[in-house]
């Protein structure tokens, strides 16, 4: 297998931007056409008084998920994984946490925390093709951004649709 973005497309669902600030303004992401995504969450942190709260919204389209009204829930076992460095400045260990709905990330002075989350198109209700990450708190002086990698993304014309809501 070659990972390429040609069939892992890679997409900014957010700029950095205040962790405070992050709410449920990323971009959507269409799974139609894959097997899942991994979402990639980098949090440069300051100030540690203010945890963020992960959570993934489905939903028909880019105005539903960004409505956060659906957001993914453990009783209809839409649990994804995760794996997380909360010092990926000075080391590369990812550690499998358990899988869940939702995660906080928790940061001290001058962290620099990796989250990773993988969703996989099966676990999302029928008829909900989008998805987008949305959170609580964080703090304003800590910055965080969001990466989309579409798994296995399949098109069956030369040049792919845009997978961005």
């Amino acid at each position: 297998m070659i990972l390429c973005p040609e069939t892992f497309p890679v997409i900014l669902g957010h700029e950095p931007v205040a962790s405070s600030a992050l709410a449920d303004t990323c971009d959507s992401v269409h799974l139609k056409n894959a097997d899942g995504v991994m979402i990639i969450v980098a949090q440069d942190g300051s100030n540690a008084s203010t945890a963020l709260v992960l959570t993934i919204h489905e939903g028909a389209s880019d105005a539903v998920c960004k409505a956060g009204t659906n957001p993914l829930s453990a009783s209809s076992s839409q649990s994804f994984m995760i794996w997380s460095n909360m010092d990926a400045g000075t080391n590369d260990t990812m550690v499998r946490r358990s899988d869940a709905v939702t995660y906080t990330m928790t940061t001290t002075a001058s962290d620099l925390n990796c989250v990773v989350l993988y969703v996989p198109s099966a676990v999302l209700t029928d008829g909900m093709e989008y998805i987008n990450v949305g959170s609580t708190g964080g703090h304003a002086s800590n910055t965080v951004s969001i990466t989309y990698v579409l798994d296995k993304a399949r098109y069956k014309q030369v040049t792919p649709p845009t997978a961005v809501a």
